[in-house]
């Protein structure tokens, strides 16, 4: 069980009850990983037909054996759920420094039941594990809510949480660390949100018991000079996934505009040279020396004064080529709009991209989205949509809310 903490919370919101039960070895060997771990709880307990977003649908957060050790590119923690967006299983995968904290707690799983009857966060301090009243920052961004969490249990806890768009049930949105980074696809926040769940608020003092900690140290070092070796290393330092934008572009894996072409005129405003130029500074999640996480600041259009994490690889093609858009600030800021409201970007790049191309075809007009001309390539008008789907504004808003399979099949011509 080494690496492991030998532990799973079950957090029951309905009873306001939380209960420890064993990780056993048997299920470890069986079920690799958090990965593996989280499918085999939902296997065994979530019924057929079970609503996505009724009490009986469960959240499982896992992590995996090295999380929270020095083991590189570790980091990650795992949500797994039955999909208000797909009506499937699903999993979303998070970095940052949550996985890492719930390690530490004592925890290898959290599971998620039943429903608040009131908005509820949870505050898992070790072994103590409180229901409190969310009641006063239900309704909050993300960033906000993360100040008044840490004002009432702990300024070294971590997190995660849902923004306004959750707590809407709408099916794209996120599940946000402290830290901004996100498991965001597949509507996890919906879940959270249906179930009352404002945020989970863990701290913890211990750590997974390594086996042979001398020789796993000597791996890591291993680990680590292969990164260093890598030829990719240091343009994946400098710029995070950005450094792939421009070359993925020159490789036909860029899609633009609605997936419609591979061309995309002023693309050149991608190349990492450009990017790096908004670069003010680098972050990374627990125990990693890659650093890849970038802030980014705008000092100049609609948007100067925005300093935030940089949008990556798939937020820069969603609310970038996908929209024949190349206009980087209104990029960053809509990555900012989706983090603060609990947004997935992809999904939320790929609605607006569907809703521009409907318009394009007469399919609908400014009666169905609420007086707004949708245009390619215009900036101003995706930081505008992503309000209008995370707090469901307007008949367009509460439509792409739904994700694009519902919104297809809600705006499909009769037979």
């Amino acid at each position: 069980m080494y690496g492991h903490m030998g532990k799973i919370l079950r957090i029951d919101l309905t009873n306001k009850k939380a209960t420890v039960e064993p990780l056993t070895e048997e299920v470890v060997k069986k079920f690799i990983g958090g990965r593996g771990l989280g499918a085999k709880i939902l296997w065994d307990e979530l019924k057929p037909g079970t609503d996505p977003l009724s009490p009986e649908n469960k959240l499982v957060f896992t992590v995996g054996p090295l999380t929270g050790t020095r083991a590189q590119s570790a980091a990650r923690w795992i949500a797994q759920f039955k999909s208000p967006l797909t009506g499937t299983y699903f999993r979303s995968v998070g970095g940052g420094f949550f996985g890492a904290e719930l390690k530490f707690a004592g925890y290898d799983a959290v599971i998620v039941e039943g429903k608040a009857e009131k908005p509820t966060y949870v505050y898992i301090n070790d072994d103590n594990v409180e229901f409190r009243d969310a009641e006063r920052i239900w309704g909050m961004t993300t960033h906000v809510a993360r100040e008044f969490l840490w004002e009432e249990t702990d300024k070294r806890a971590r997190m995660v949480m849902i923004g306004p768009a959750g707590e809407r049930l709408v099916k794209i949105s996120a599940i946000v660390t402290d830290d901004m980074r996100t498991a965001a696809r597949g509507g996890g926040g919906a879940v959270m949100g249906s179930k009352n769940l404002k945020a989970i608020v863990v701290r913890g003092s211990k750590k997974p018991e390594m086996y042979d900690e001398e020789a796993f140290n000597e791996a890591v070092k291993e680990q680590i000079e292969s990164y260093r070796n890598n030829p990719g290393f240091e343009g994946f330092h400098n710029l995070g996934t950005n450094f792939a934008v421009y070359p993925f572009y020159t490789l036909g894996h860029f899609p633009t505009y609605n997936f419609k072409q591979k061309e995309l005129e002023g693309v050149e405003r991608f190349q990492a040279e450009v990017l790096s130029q908004y670069v003010v500074k680098h972050v990374g999640c627990y125990g990693c020396m890659i650093r890849c996480g970038k802030i980014f600041k705008l000092t100049k259009g609609p948007y100067a004064g925005t300093v935030w994490d940089f949008p990556e690889y798939e937020t820069h093609w969603s609310f970038g080529g996908n929209l024949g858009n190349i206009n980087i600030e209104s990029i960053v800021y809509a990555n900012m709009l989706c983090d603060s409201y609990g947004l997935d970007t992809i999904s939320a790049g790929v609605a607006i991209g569907f809703a521009i191309e409907l318009y394009e075809k007469g399919i609908i007009g400014k009666s169905e989205t609420d007086g707004l001309e949708l245009r390619w390539g215009d900036p101003d008008i995706i930081p505008e949509l992503v309000k209008r789907i995370a707090l469901r504004i307007g008949g367009l808003g509460n439509l792409l809310a739904e994700g694009t399979r519902k919104a297809a099949e809600l705006t499909s011509s009769p037979p």
